[in-house]
């Protein structure tokens, strides 16, 4: 993301809007794959639980799963 869009919400936005067609479609639970380098504290910031988290993929990073139920 461009540097002078950070902060203003929009990533957050576009999850809360992910999130909201999920529930519409009837599902029960997110389950969202990323790598470590890009995670950040983003997904536990928005109520994501990491369950699965394989280091060494690729060399240098790591592979994580997240896991969010959904009202």
């Amino acid at each position: 993301m461009r540097e002078d869009l950070r902060g203003q919400g929009l990533a957050s936005a576009l999850i809360a809007e992910a999130e909201a067609e999920a529930q519409r479609r009837g599902c029960h639970q997110i389950v969202l794959f990323t790598h470590a380098v890009n995670a950040s504290d983003r997904w536990p910031r928005h109520g994501y639980e990491l369950v699965a988290r394989v280091d060494g993929y690729p060399v240098g990073d790591a592979a994580l799963w997240f896991r969010k139920p959904l009202p």
